[in-house]
């Protein structure tokens, strides 16, 4: 993966990802197939399979625009490719999972990739979002997000309100646990 090239042969050996010099990595997280970098513009950039859609965005070998179905050239994209946020939105921390992604700061979330029991926080039970859906700041009431942990079919946000000491935990946008500081 990242290696600029369109091959499916397999690579048996760690390669370098070329990132210009001017793009200093801040974070690093993968999933099954894909990778996902912030770098020092907080800007985020995804590569890897793209089978569940788990890059957040329609890449130039995406399965349902160009190409055969089932030609895995289809399914993957070897060279970093920026994920197009709305405008103003800086992202702090990025999270993946098998076949989903989020990005996040303390006051806003993005998710994408394969929806398997509400994991993306868009009240679907199945399906995929193809580029990063923001999560209704209805969900996070007035507090800031403390930290996202995704599991392979569960996420669990830390929520904090720093003015009354409250951390509460969302489970899978259902359970709630909350605990005073």
């Amino acid at each position: 993966l990242g290696l600029g090239q369109n091959s499916t042969d397999p690579i048996k050996i760690p390669q370098q990802v070329q990132f210009p010099e001017s793009m200093k990595i801040l974070s690093l997280c993968g999933g099954a197939d894909h990778t996902l970098a912030l770098n020092k513009r907080l800007e985020l950039y995804t590569w890897g399979r793209n089978d569940e859609n788990q890059l957040g965005c329609l890449n130039k070998f995406d399965k349902n625009e160009v190409g055969k179905v089932g030609d895995d050239r289809n399914l993957f994209e070897a060279t970093p490719i920026k994920v197009e946020l709305p405008p103003g939105i800086k992202i702090r921390r990025i999270a993946a999972r098998e076949h989903f992604s989020y990005a996040y700061s303390h006051d806003c979330a993005f998710s994408w990739g394969s929806c398997e029991g509400y994991v993306l926080g868009n009240k679907k039970e199945e399906g995929n979002e193809k580029t990063p859906f923001q999560i209704p700041k209805a969900f996070f009431k007035d507090e800031n997000i403390g930290e996202i942990s995704l599991g392979s079919s569960h996420v669990c946000v830390v929520l904090y309100d720093s003015i009354h000491g409250v951390v509460r935990a969302k489970f899978d946008y259902e359970v709630e646990i909350e605990k005073k500081i």
